[in-house]
């Protein structure tokens, strides 16, 4: 279990993850939170950033590792991949627990044993929170990978971090948040639209839409293909809902290969990146 320790002395700590390691298929995932906010609000001296780099470090980490492991994990060897692979021990503000067992009946699948930890643990993160979560790009990227980590516990063994893509003419730049490889390799890019302003929404499509052209004919013959990621305004409000429409049509007209995929549709997403992750590697 992964802790922030607030004051060691007064016992002040809250969860903020779970490292599960399943010997018996040599597999090791990371669950975390998609929103921080229950403890930013607690806490005027948490840093943010901080945490949620050591977070997307972890999950990444597990992918690594996965790809690695060829032979069985003994308990008694998961404290010293904690300590080696993930966090040593340190006077810093975030721990991991000492590991320890848990039963896993022959029914139940590592997905299974991931849905009732996380539901025991980390469920708060997700109730009573006093203000509405902003949907931006760590939002929508938290979003799609625990959907996919649900379908599939093994999948950030598939997912690569991402990369700053730059053309030989540095004429622009794109930020990818995370790739996987199919026939080609698909780059994953979130783009929230959860703004106050419709101008500010046009501003930002218009912006992408940009570097999606700068990049489009590289990325090409690279054959690289995009799946972009986008959330709506959530107040309502008809001007912002008609740019945020705007919004998406312009970036399908760009030249890149890509495809737009909405809120409502990250679920079915989910189902096709699983699909192609298992047809590829059959």
């Amino acid at each position: 279990m992964l802790k922030y320790v607030h004051s060691e002395y007064l016992g002040e700590e809250i969860v903020l993850g779970i490292l599960f390691v399943f010997p018996k298929h040599q597999k090791v995932h990371f669950s975390y939170p998609k929103s921080l906010k229950r403890i930013n609000g607690l806490y005027s001296d948490f840093n943010i950033r901080i945490i949620n780099a050591y977070l997307e470090g972890f999950y990444h980490k597990c992918g690594t590792l996965n790809n690695q492991l060829n032979h069985d994990i003994s308990v008694g060897d998961v404290d010293k991949l904690i300590k080696k692979e993930f966090l040593a021990d340190t006077a810093c503000s975030i721990k991991f627990d000492a590991s320890k067992s848990f039963y896993q009946s022959g029914f139940e699948t590592n997905e299974d044993s991931i849905n009732r930890y996380e539901g025991l643990y980390l469920n708060e993160y997700f109730i009573n929170e006093d203000l509405p979560l902003k949907k931006d790009e760590i939002y929508l990227n938290r979003t799609i990978k625990h959907l996919l980590s649900r379908k599939k516990s093994d999948i950030s063994a598939y997912l690569n971090p991402g990369f700053d893509l730059e053309p030989p003419d540095r004429k622009a730049e794109l930020k990818v948040d995370f790739w996987y490889q199919n026939n080609s390799k698909h780059l994953v890019k979130s783009i929230s639209f959860d703004l106050a302003e419709s101008g500010t929404i046009n501003h930002k499509a218009v912006l992408n839409f940009g570097l999606l052209n700068f990049v489009a004919e590289y990325a090409k013959s690279k054959k690289y293909t995009f799946d972009i990621l986008v959330s709506a305004p959530q107040k309502d409000d008809e001007n912002l809902i008609d740019s945020y429409r705007r919004s998406i049509e312009i970036l399908k007209s760009s030249n890149a290969d890509c495809t737009v995929y909405q809120e409502n549709e990250l679920e079915s997403y989910a189902d096709k990146v699983v699909k192609d992750i298992e047809d590829h590697n059959k």
